[in-house]
């Protein structure tokens, strides 16, 4: 790529490739601080939290989670099933995308931050080349995110990916998901309740390996109470689609057919095609780029946030973390949160959630019949989940499945991160009858 034509290089104190949740929070904290800045996003604004990821998937899963209840109701005959639009279920999910992508422009804007539509490419010299213009940044800050990571199998680009199911317009009939992690089992708890017959084919021995064992058992058994499918140990060895019908087949020599299929083996972050400037930067044993506590790559110089660098990959994160960067080199400082303190949920019906480490000392697991569900129950219902692990007195960790978990499991951080006891806990009453009094008392 030549560069001679380009204009001398313009000085800014900060120059953000990415304009994800971490590389907005930075950019507008930075000169909100009196940092000249600069941001260049060759795409949307907000990333894939707001354009492929969290937003999209939490609209869809709200949806499907009325839409299980319906379906529960009217299983036991309260109400007559309502049928589904799908495709303004689309139409209401990109109207509301369309919204956050304005908004952060507005935000970009009245922070004074400069916007720039452009690919960006790095230099040997650190230079930023983006657009037809050339910045010198004081600081470079890489905020580039991560993709689905492909399927390494003959066919398995005709697979879809999480970027690609938040276009889709109508609704899959048969949907099989490789893959056994986040992803996968929110889309099957997600397309099941929508309607979908669904395979979650995984080549683990279980499902969700982040989170507490004895939680997982429950949100399987909700998958499961679905009508979903699993299958483990179960690993693609090629995809062949005839124009009507996808066929995958497995290294043990199983054939399932499906009418969508999602790869869903996780995410790979964006370090590739940033030009010369990167050659020889460190990365971590995940594939991200090695960072420090100030978020310094191995060059000096440039800096990581959000998905590219080397920390849980979570937009609570990112947006910490670019808010921290910001006052750690433009203000008066300031600590990486801790990361064993951020709470984590899965979007499966019902969904689990769970903060601080599981591997204490732990009351019993109690799985617990929640009155909200037992109206529609027969006895199969899928129960609610609660465990908490104490270590020397204190609250170490806590794991739970219920409809509520992602709102309920932010308190429990709150209480890790303030040292509160056994005792502390005990002391509490909840309110009855509520899934809440059984998390709290003696």
């Amino acid at each position: 790529m030549s560069h001679l034509t380009h204009p001398p290089a313009a000085s800014h104190d900060l120059v953000v490739i990415g304009g994800g949740s971490g590389g907005l929070a930075a950019a507008k904290a930075a000169a909100r601080l009196g940092a000249s800045v600069v941001m260049i996003e060759r795409a949307e604004l907000g990333g894939t939290c707001v354009n492929r990821g969290c937003t999209p998937k939490k609209l869809m899963w709200s949806a499907a989670a009325q839409q299980q209840s319906l379906k529960e109701m009217a299983r036991v005959g309260l109400i007559d099933r309502p049928p589904l639009d799908f495709a303004a279920l689309r139409r209401r999910s990109d109207a509301k995308i369309d919204r956050l992508n304005r908004h952060f422009e507005d935000e970009l804007q009245q922070a004074g931050v400069r916007l720039l539509r452009a690919t960006a490419e790095i230099g040997e010299a650190g230079q930023v080349h983006a657009g037809g213009d050339v910045f010198q940044p004081g600081k470079l800050l890489l905020a580039t995110g991560a993709r689905p990571r492909a399927l390494d199998i003959p066919g398995g680009d005709l697979a879809a990916t999480s970027d690609d199911v938040f276009h889709w317009t109508d609704l899959p009939g048969r949907l099989l998901i490789v893959g056994g992690g986040y992803i996968g089992c929110e889309f099957a708890s997600i397309f099941a309740a929508l309607g979908s017959e669904v395979q979650l084919m995984t080549d683990g021995n279980r499902l969700l390996k982040q989170f507490h064992a004895p939680a997982v058992d429950c949100v399987q058994a909700g998958l499961e109470k679905q009508g979903v499918t699993i299958g483990f140990g179960c690993k693609p060895v090629q995809i062949d689609f005839n124009g009507t019908m996808f066929k995958v087949s497995f290294d043990d020599g199983s054939i399932q057919y499906a009418d969508r299929v999602i790869a869903a083996i996780g995410r790979v972050p964006n370090t590739d095609n940033l030009g010369p400037g990167l050659q020889g930067i460190a990365h971590a044993k995940t594939g991200a780029l090695a960072i420090d506590e100030r978020f310094q790559t191995s060059i000096p110089g440039i800096y990581a946030i959000g998905d590219v660098a080397d920390r849980l990959p979570l937009t609570p994160v990112a947006t910490r973390d670019g808010a921290c960067f910001a006052a750690q080199h433009f203000g008066a400082g300031a600590d990486q949160i801790n990361l064993d303190l951020v709470p984590q949920s899965a979007y499966t019906i019902p969904p689990v959630a769970q903060v601080g480490s599981m591997s204490a000392r732990q009351d019993d697991g109690e799985v617990i019949a929640d009155l909200a569900s037992d109206v529609l129950d027969d006895g199969t219902a899928a129960n609610s989940f609660f465990a908490r692990a104490i270590r020397d007195g204190c609250l170490s960790g806590v794991a739970l499945v219920n409809h509520a978990a992602p709102e309920m499991i932010t308190p429990f951080a709150a209480l890790l991160a303030s040292g509160a006891t056994a005792e502390d806990l005990a002391a509490v009453t909840g309110i009855h009858p509520s899934f809440g009094e059984e998390t709290v008392g003696p």
